[in-house]
């Protein structure tokens, strides 16, 4: 009598060639040797041009380092969430000549002076929050 079932066709485990009987039987084809899969560069930051130099910019960044000197930077739970905001926020650029860890903010207008990078206005208080910014209101945290 006649199987009513097919044999499938059968590959070697390690090298994946056919076989016909005995050896390492497996019926899955493997490759060999086994290829990494390509990684996806990571994504390039776009270019951070100058500061806009205006009385609004220049007031603000008065009020924001006049604050801090006084109280003190924020606390650790708002510098963790303004982190947060900063890494996940669409508006964030970077400068290639001198990188921040976290970068700079495109629309605020501080551009790319050493007191717009984000790793130092994140612990600042006061500091004027653009449109669209994902920090929370405010600098005293989440109140428990």
């Amino acid at each position: 009598m006649i199987s009513p079932f097919r044999p499938k066709k059968l590959f070697h485990a390690r090298t994946g060639e056919p076989i016909e009987r005995g050896g390492v039987i497996s019926s899955r084809r493997t490759a060999s040797p086994r290829q990494a899969k390509p990684q996806k560069p990571p994504k390039q930051l776009p270019e951070v041009g100058p500061p806009e130099i205006t009385l609004a910019n220049a007031m603000a960044w008065i009020q924001a380092e006049t604050l801090t000197k006084l109280k003190g930077p924020v606390s650790l739970p708002v510098i963790e969430v303004r982190t947060a905001g900063c890494l996940s926020c669409p508006h964030r650029g970077q400068k290639r000549a001198k990188p921040d860890e976290i970068g700079y903010c495109l629309v605020c207008g501080c551009g790319d002076s050493e007191r717009g990078r984000l790793s130092r206005k994140i612990a600042m208080r006061g500091v004027k929050r653009p449109k669209d910014c994902r920090w929370p209101e405010g600098d005293e945290g989440p109140q428990q």
